[in-house]
């Protein structure tokens, strides 16, 4: 029986390698199979790990006194994935709205302050630069929130920076016609149903910023704080690891194994690398 929540050094008659020669195998998953009287399974399942005289099945994950962060398998990545397509769908919103356009011409379009010059310079600079490898799949902490050593403006800095170029249009509403009834729309919201009927922008009387905003619909520009929460904050590590007994972090002198219900103590989210998500592991 495997003990929880301790370090524990390999056998001493352990007489598996560490660092495993077949193909597919992680280092430590044969160690760990001797000790439990188990076997390694196929890298197309869900775990590494069979106990054969239990069925307990374990997930192998290597760690170093250097780098005390593991990536997942493709199961996490399934897993990940809704998450990643919203991360996604906002930062494609960016690109098909801002992707031509400088800072000097968002401050004419928007009849902004000359202070806010250094703001979008930063919103451009992140569309040009982090934007395509957030639609890669690399989708960091700092790329995410901002505010660290390499990373100052992240999407969150994005998405209010959308808010407040929205705010600063919102008296510019329009009057339409639905089902015989009178209704006003912000010209965003005219502009995405004149799009719908194929008008034109001078159909429309749209000017260039009202189409810029009408690319912006994601419901994470409404309430940007719901959008972080739902799709990172909150999010749990537990789902990459369902249906195992336990995460076993190996290291060449031993190894420590956490049962599902500590993983979200245990793990905390990272980053996205090609939409597998890595974590930060706290033992």
């Amino acid at each position: 029986m495997v003990a929880f929540d301790r370090w524990i050094a390999w056998s001493a008659d352990n007489p598996r390698p560490f660092a495993s020669s077949q193909q597919g195998v992680g280092s430590g998953e044969e160690m760990f199979a001797w000790e439990i009287d188990g076997q390694v399974v196929g890298p197309n399942m869900a775990f590494d790990i069979i106990c054969n005289n239990d069925n307990t099945r374990w997930e192998i994950k290597r760690i170093s006194d250097d780098s005390m962060c593991i990536r997942t398998g493709i199961d996490a990545t399934a897993a990940f994935k809704p998450y990643v397509d919203a991360i996604k769908d906002v930062a494609r919103q960016f690109a098909d709205a801002f992707a031509e356009s400088t800072a000097k011409e968002l401050i004419e379009l928007f009849s902004l302050d000359a202070e806010k010059y250094i703001e979008m310079c930063a919103l451009i600079n992140f569309v040009k630069v982090d934007v395509p490898n957030i639609l890669r799949g690399t989708i960091s902490h700092g790329r995410m929130l901002g505010g660290t050593r390499f990373q100052h403006f992240g999407l969150m800095h994005a998405i209010k920076c959308v808010t407040m170029l929205k705010t600063s249009r919102e008296e510019q509403t329009r009057q339409v016609i639905i089902a015989k009834k009178k209704h006003r729309v912000d010209a965003q919201t005219f502009a995405q149903i004149g799009q719908l009927l194929g008008m034109t922008n001078d159909e429309m009387g749209i000017d260039d910023a009202g189409m810029m905003l009408s690319k912006l619909t994601h419901s994470a520009f409404d309430d940007p704080d719901a959008f972080l929460h739902d799709n990172w904050t909150s999010v749990k590590p537990s789902i990459a690891f369902d249906g195992i007994t336990g995460v076993v972090f190996v290291k060449e002198d031993g190894f420590y194994a956490i049962a599902p219900n500590k993983i979200n103590g245990v793990l905390t989210l990272d980053r996205f690398s090609a939409d597998r998500p890595n974590f930060n592991v706290h033992i």
